[in-house]
């Protein structure tokens, strides 16, 4: 698959390796410090993010074991927190959005207007 944004390739690969690019997201019922802990605490994690309604997204290292490997052992890291979800943290769309996110518009044949700005009528 490539992946092209404002007419540059910026990612061409596998599907599968594409959607790789986070291990996990996961639920829990007790959320806190201790969990977010036990979480980095797993080998393979590069960062640990806490979002509301004890949803943790977790990113993997590039060293990391297998994606299904890192889940197993997260999940592990997670049971004592009460889990309750635990699934793939990307899809084919959030690759996109990842790899698509940092750019600004390309504003300079006209072709493209930022959002807020009206695209001109011609004159009748």
């Amino acid at each position: 698959m490539i992946i092209i944004h404002q007419g540059r390739i910026v990612a061409q690969d596998r599907i599968e390796n594409l959607a790789q690019g986070g291990a996990a997201r996961l639920r829990v019922l007790n959320p806190g410090a201790e969990a977010d802990a036990a979480l980095c605490a797993v080998n393979g994690v590069a960062a640990v993010h806490a979002e509301p309604n004890g949803v943790f997204r977790v990113e993997a290292t590039q060293d990391a074991a297998s994606p299904d490997s890192l889940r197993t052992a997260l999940a592990a890291a997670a049971v004592p927190f009460g889990l309750i979800e635990l699934g793939a943290a990307h899809g084919l769309e959030d690759a996109y959005l990842r790899l698509t996110a940092d750019s600004e518009p390309d504003t300079r044949d006209g072709s493209q207007f930022p959002s807020s700005t009206p695209k001109p009528q011609p004159d009748a």
